[in-house]
């Protein structure tokens, strides 16, 4: 898990360095606002021995809303982590506030995220922690865009990731 920390983090301090350096990434007017909502479906993983739940074949559910102005990315999301297998069902997710920031160019669209999140696993207690998120998305219209977004949220508790494709829809130029 620290090594997706350490990913997103170098990927959120690089992205404004770049932005600046090319001319074909930079960011969208700055008077141009835009909000969306998301969601997706994939794959995760969590700590081991959480819950003592078994790691093989957790499916990964994202949900988000995204406001965009000037340079910068707020999200709300809902993100989890869930086990079905035969003896349990549980699962490990956080809702959280991240703040971001993106790159444009044409109809692609890539963004780098961290913030504070309220982490809550099957049956236990609450525990706050570092949500991260790196998502790339291509937008072949104003109103619908097609993602990948990579995700985790490293605490101590319960960390745990994933890896979801999904749609987007709203005002995404």
């Amino acid at each position: 898990m620290k090594g997706l920390f350490c990913l997103f983090a170098v990927g959120l301090l690089a992205l404004p360095a770049r932005a600046q350096s090319a001319d074909y990434a930079r960011p969208l007017p700055p008077s141009r606002q835009a909000l969306w909502v998301g969601m997706g479906g994939g794959v995760g993983r969590f700590a081991p021995g959480l819950a003592g739940l078994d790691n093989d074949g957790s499916s990964a559910v994202t949900m988000y809303a995204t406001y965009r102005f000037k340079r910068h990315l707020v999200t709300a999301r809902a993100f989890g982590v869930a086990d079905f297998s035969v003896f349990s069902i549980g699962s490990v997710g956080d809702y959280g506030l991240l703040y971001g920031r993106y790159l444009a160019s044409g109809d692609l669209f890539l963004s780098a995220s961290a913030g504070l999140a309220l982490v809550e696993a099957s049956q236990q207690r609450l525990a706050l922690g570092l949500p991260l998120q790196a998502q790339a998305t291509w937008r072949p219209t104003d109103l619908i865009g097609f993602s990948v977004l990579a995700f985790g949220n490293a605490n101590p508790s319960y960390p745990f990731g994933g890896v979801t494709v999904g749609l987007q829809v709203g005002n995404l130029r």
